[in-house]
């Protein structure tokens, strides 16, 4: 799992998480749904993904800037907790 980073502009988007794991990357994304925070994602079958400038983790998770501090907390919330089998 990769930390989040910010573009640095006001308003702008921020990835929350990126990593190779699907399950991890199913869970984070259901945790910040059901906190409402919105989100995009991008994952490895999407057609970017092919793009030399953002090949990489196989999923992200981008938010809007000012939600990052909230999805930070639910993040962590959630990868601490154990996996349900």
């Amino acid at each position: 799992m990769s930390a989040a980073k910010s573009s640095g502009s006001a308003g702008g988007a921020a990835l929350a998480w990126s990593g190779d794991d699907p399950i991890t990357y199913t869970r984070v994304m259901a945790a910040l749904q059901d906190a409402g925070i919105k989100m995009f994602d991008i994952a490895e079958n999407d057609q970017f993904m092919g793009v030399p400038q953002i090949s990489g983790p196989r999923y992200r998770v981008i938010i809007a800037e000012s939600d990052l501090a909230r999805a930070e907390k639910v993040i962590r919330e959630t990868l601490s907790e154990p996996k349900q089998e």
